[in-house]
């Protein structure tokens, strides 16, 4: 179960100015209306969203399913923490939840921490390295 983001009330100003434009305007960005669009419609997304996690194993590897565009980092996590000595993670497993920027990417910025890409709080991806943690120990000998 994962915290979903909502708008600031700055963001909806925005995205509402941005709407109101005439459809000749130019942009200031080539996605800004589908962004815009997408701040609005994140106002009346549910406070939490639960998410399907699945661990695999085959022989001694270890296989992470998450449904997520996760970042590097959040992959050489799970693949450091895991009990198997071969891992990796497959990303948009059971489902597409959008980008996953680890806390200090979300820090840095860009498009990828953006409403139009990232549904979920800040700190989800570490409850995304945790869960699959959980998961190997009944899939591991």
């Amino acid at each position: 179960m994962l915290k979903m983001r909502h708008p600031t009330p700055e963001l909806v100003a925005r995205a509402g100015q941005v709407l109101a434009r005439p459809t000749s305007a130019s942009p200031i960005h080539i996605r800004e209306v589908t962004y815009a669009e997408r701040t609005m419609d994140a106002r009346n997304w549910p406070d939490t969203v639960s998410v399907v996690m699945q661990t695999f194993r085959i022989g001694g590897l270890g296989i992470a399913a998450v449904p997520f565009k996760t970042f590097t980092e959040t992959g050489l996590e799970i693949k450091a923490k895991s009990p198997f000595n071969d891992t990796f993670k497959i990303e948009l497993a059971n489902g597409s939840y959008g980008y996953l920027p680890t806390p200090d990417q979300h820090e840095l910025g860009g498009y990828e921490r953006g409403l139009g890409t990232n549904h979920v709080a800040q700190e989800a991806s570490r409850k995304i390295v945790a869960r699959p943690m959980e998961l190997f120990q009944s899939v591991k000998r």
